[in-house]
């Protein structure tokens, strides 16, 4: 698409930086896109930005962090977890809601409103916020590897030591999740996609 037309302005107002990060995802398998590509890229995201911000949200651009017991995300992280190296924040996964397409000038946010149960496996699965000078590598794009003495929690601080927490914890943050986008998107891209890769999703 023309992200690049849509950001120009908030380049130019010093609100993105952007580093363009080649691949071609349908011709790269699963495995090697989110282990090779995409990791990495966070890894590179990681490196530059140690000692310049204390927090760093490790997302892609149809996740969504929502604030539940405050108006903005940094006052929960400096509020309740100030000394937590990953936070980890559980999806909430929003399907097509039967849109077939967001037209533009159209927000997704606004019509793709039906979601899955809130215990369905898919919401155990988190991404993170990350203090990047305590983390030694991205080890993939759901969580890192720390330093001694540092770790992964979730937000009731329960420490989460693989790519799915134990429970769906939302009542703090939350990541509404849009991974299929509306019916066009997901019946004319992200199926081939996954059908090319040998790899199928619920």
């Amino acid at each position: 698409d023309n992200y690049q037309e849509i950001l120009e302005p908030y380049i130019q107002n010093g609100v993105v930086h952007l580093i363009e990060w080649p691949s071609v995802q349908e011709e790269s398998d699963w495995f090697n896109y989110t282990f090779n590509v995409q990791s990495v890229a966070y890894q590179d995201c990681i490196y530059k930005i140690k000692e310049k911000t204390k927090w760093l949200a490790l997302i892609d651009i149809d996740e969504f962090i929502v604030p539940v017991i405050s108006d903005d995300v940094p006052s929960i992280l400096e509020g309740n977890f100030s000394d937590v190296s990953g936070l980890c924040i559980n999806w909430v996964m929003f399907g097509t809601s039967g849109i077939w397409e967001v037209k533009e000038g159209e927000y997704m946010i606004d019509k793709l409103t039906y979601r899955a149960k809130i215990d369905h496996p898919r919401n155990f699965i988190y991404k993170s916020i990350v203090q990047p000078d305590h983390v030694i590598r991205c080890e993939n794009p759901h969580l890192c590897l720390f330093k001694p003495s540092h770790f992964h929690v979730n937000t009731n601080r329960e420490r989460v030591a693989d790519v799915a927490s134990h429970s769906v914890c939302i009542d703090k943050l939350r990541i509404h999740h849009y991974w299929s986008k509306d019916e066009k998107f997901f019946s004319e891209q992200k199926i081939p996609r996954y059908f090319k890769w040998g790899t199928s999703e619920e």
